[in-house]
């Protein structure tokens, strides 16, 4: 009897390509999906040390910071969370590339359900208006979104309480100069051209991962269609 439980509970092994397969891909679905947490765990400490640590340090010194340094410190480290969120917007497009191929080829029973669950039930993060009831589920990729959109004001914010204490004085802003007011303005561009790339990579993400939705079945079609030519041929020769 104790020999037959521990067989039972021995998980069988795949007898087939697509039960190995769907292993295979689950398991890398699982991996993208951590890589994309922790690209944005370290978009979240980036930018927490850029905006308390950076006007620290600044204070503690005496030494002038010249426009042209701040700005491009600024301008490198919103470059590189937009790089980040590219990144995310990049792993989950292979999540997604995966989650395709394992629903067209019922590989996944998960995947069609789930699909089916969230196309009835999820929402969008709206701030103007109230999202209903029945529409509970939230889509990571507004996550992700929104939180980058923090990030980098948060970072951007940093930046600016640096420059304010030692370019553009908001006490003096009645005696601002020409130069100190064009600073405030082209720096004030930065955080606008950070938002504008994410907003822009977001729609742009959307619209690939419609492609994606509906190129896997006709890709499939055509190498279905193609197989039995090109076995045919093989015969033939």
């Amino acid at each position: 009897m104790g020999t037959q439980t521990n067989e039972e509970q021995i998980p069988s092994a795949p007898s087939t390509i697509g039960q190995i397969d769907a292993q295979k891909l689950h398991a890398e679905s699982l991996q993208l999906r951590s890589q994309q947490f922790f690209l944005s765990t370290v978009a979240l400490a980036g930018a927490g040390l850029s905006a308390w640590v950076g006007p620290g340090l600044a204070g503690l010194t005496d030494s002038r910071i010249g426009f042209f340094g701040l700005f491009t410190a600024t301008f490198c480290w919103l470059g590189l969370l937009a790089f980040l969120y590219e990144w995310t917007l990049i792993l989950r497009r292979l999540i997604h590339v995966i989650g395709w191929y394992l629903q067209l080829n019922d590989l996944s029973n998960w995947e069609k359900q789930f699909r089916a669950f969230t196309i009835a039930h999820q929402g969008k993060i709206n701030l103007l208006e109230p999202t209903p009831p029945e529409k509970y589920i939230r889509s990571q990729n507004d996550f992700y979104y929104w939180a980058f959109v923090l990030y980098g004001i948060v970072a951007w914010t940093g930046g600016f309480v640096v420059g304010e204490s030692k370019l553009w004085p908001l006490q003096a802003i009645s005696y601002w100069k020409a130069e100190q007011l064009f600073g405030v303005s082209f720096f004030g561009l930065l955080i606008v051209g950070y938002l504008v790339t994410l907003q822009s990579r977001r729609s742009r993400n959307e619209a690939e991962n419609k492609r994606i939705e509906n190129d896997w079945p006709k890709f499939l079609k055509e190498r279905s269609l193609n197989e039995p030519a090109a076995s045919s041929s093989k015969e033939q020769q």
